[in-house]
C-alpha cells in the first residue's frame, strides 16, 4: 500500500513518477499505477473531466483531495469492470455548459464504488442557486447516478441540480446527503436492497412540467418489483427560501407510484410539502409506513399532505400486509383494504402552535398531551431534522 499524487491540469508535471514532487499528470494514470489499498491524493485545482474504464481492485483505492475540498473535477464517469474505488472530499462543478446530463455517473457493471463527502453543483452559473434565472435553472444537470452494486453515497452536498442522487444498483447505501435546490426529484431509488437514511432535501424549484418528488421509486426489473427498500430518518422540505420566490415549486414527498414493492420500510421521516402525496405507495406486498411526520410547508391545517397506501396502480391487484401506524399528517391517512393491512393511531394535525415543540423553527416533535402522543417522532426518538449534517467533516484514511 502506498501514496500517490496527481497534479491539476494547470500544472502539468515534467518528469512524473507519482511522488509529491513529481505527481502523475491525470487521475487515470494514477489509478493505472495503483494497487489495492493505495491512496491517491489530488493536488489543489481542477482535474478536468475524469473517465475510468475497467479499473478493478480487490479492495478499496482511495482518491482524495490533499486539502479537503480543494481539488475539483468537471465530471466523473466510471464504467466497465471498475470496482473498489472511493472518492473523498472532491468538488464537482461544470466550467461551461455541461456536455452530458449528470455530474457523476457509475455504470451498472461496476461494484463497490464509494462517493464520500463530495460537493456538487449542477450548473456553471455564477452566484447562489437561489438567484439563478429560469434559463440558468433549465440548464442544470443531474448530480449523481450510481447504478453499481454494493456502493455507498455518504455525506455529499449537492446544490442547484435537476435530479439529486439516483441509485439503480443493488445493496447500496445512500446516507447523510444534502440536496439543496432541485428541479425534478431530490432522490430516486430503483434497485433492490437499498437503504436511504439520514438524507436531507430542501427547496424544490418549478422549472418545467415534471411532478417533483423529494423521493421517488419505481420497479424496473423483469420481476416487476423493488425488493427490501428502506427509507428512514430522512427530511424532505419542499421550500425553506423566500415564500414569494418566482420559482418556488410544489413537491410530492415520497412517491412510490409504480410497484410492486416487496418488504418496504418507510419510517421516521419528516416531510414538509403542499402537494397531496406526502407519502404515496401503489402496490406493496409486506411493508411498514410508521412514525412519519407530514406537515404543510406554510403550517396551515386542513389540507395536504396525506399518507396514501394504495393498491397496485389501476386497482388490478391489492396491497397486502402493510402496516400504516403511528403517523402524524395534515390529512387523514388512507390505507388499502387488502388482507393483513393496518391503519392504527394515525393522527391529524389541528394546531401547529400547540401540538409541536416548536413548529415555527422546524422542531416537529409532538408536544406531550396535545393530541399527537404516540405518533410521528415521540419523545426520545431520533429526529432526522435535528441531526447536524456537515459537508466536509474531518476525514482520516485508515490503511
Amino acid at each position: 500500500m502506498g501514496n500517490w499524487y496527481v497534479a491539476p491540469l494547470s500544472s502539468p508535471p515534467s518528469n512524473p513518477d507519482g511522488s509529491l514532487a513529481n505527481p502523475w499528470a491525470t487521475v487515470s494514470i494514477a489509478v493505472d499505477n495503483a494497487t489495492a489499498g493505495d491512496i491517491i491524493y489530488l493536488l489543489d485545482g481542477s482535474h478536468g473531466p475524469v473517465v475510468l474504464t475497467d479499473k478493478p481492485f480487490a479492495s478499496q483505492v482511495f482518491i482524495i483531495s490533499l486539502n479537503l475540498g480543494m481539488a475539483s473535477m468537471e465530471s466523473l464517469d466510471i464504467n466497465g469492470t471498475s470496482s473498489h474505488l472511493s472518492f473523498i472530499s472532491i468538488a464537482y462543478a461544470p466550467v461551461l455548459p455541461h456536455a452530458g446530463i449528470r455530474m457523476i455517473e457509475v455504470d451498472g457493471t461496476c461494484s463497490y464504488i464509494n462517493l464520500d463527502r463530495l460537493t456538487i453543483t449542477g450548473n456553471y452559473a455564477a452566484g447562489h442557486h437561489m438567484d439563478w434565472t429560469p434559463l440558468e435553472w433549465l440548464n442544470t444537470v443531474d448530480g449523481i447516478l450510481i447504478q453499481s452494486s454494493n456502493s455507498i453515497v455518504r455525506d455529499c452536498v449537492l446544490t442547484g441540480v435537476y435530479i439529486g442522487i439516483s441509485s439503480g444498483g443493488e445493496d447500496n447505501l445512500i446516507t447523510g446527503n444534502t440536496v439543496d435546490g432541485f428541479g425534478a426529484d431530490a432522490f430516486r431509488s430503483m434497485g433492490d436492497r437499498t437503504t436511504f437514511n439520514y438524507n436531507h432535501a430542501q427547496n424544490c424549484f418549478s422549472i418545467d412540467a415534471n411532478h417533483d418528488d423529494g423521493f421517488q421509486s419505481w420497479a424496473t426489473d423483469v420481476s416487476g418489483s423493488v425488493d427490501d427498500l428502506t427509507f428512514e430518518y430522512n427530511t424532505m422540505l419542499e421550500w425553506v427560501g423566500d415564500p414569494a420566490h418566482a420559482l418556488r415549486g410544489e413537491m410530492q414527498g415520497c412517491g412510490l407510484f409504480d410497484g410492486w414493492y416487496d418488504r418496504l420500510k418507510i419510517n421516521y421521516n419528516l416531510i414538509q410539502c403542499t402537494a397531496p402525496h406526502g407519502i404515496a405507495t401503489y402496490g406493496v406486498r409486506v411493508g411498514e409506513i410508521m412514525f412519519n411526520t407530514l406537515v404543510d410547508t406554510d403550517l396551515e391545517t386542513g389540507q395536504y399532505p396525506r399518507i396514501l397506501s394504495n393498491d397496485f396502480k389501476g386497482d388490478i391487484d391489492v396491497s397486502n400486509d402493510v402496516r400504516v401506524e403511528n403517523n402524524v399528517a395534515n390529512q387523514t391517512t388512507q390505507a388499502a383494504a387488502g388482507t393483513g393491512n393496518t391503519n392504527l393511531n394515525n393522527l391529524v394535525i389541528t394546531n401547529y402552535t400547540t401540538q409541536f415543540v416548536d413548529a415555527e423553527n422546524g422542531d416537529f416533535t409532538p408536544a406531550v398531551g396535545e393530541g399527537l402522543d404516540g405518533g410521528g417522532h415521540t419523545q426520545g426518538t431520533p429526529a432526522p431534522w435535528l441531526r447536524t449534517i456537515s459537508a466536509n467533516p474531518t476525514f482520516a484514511v485508515t490503511v
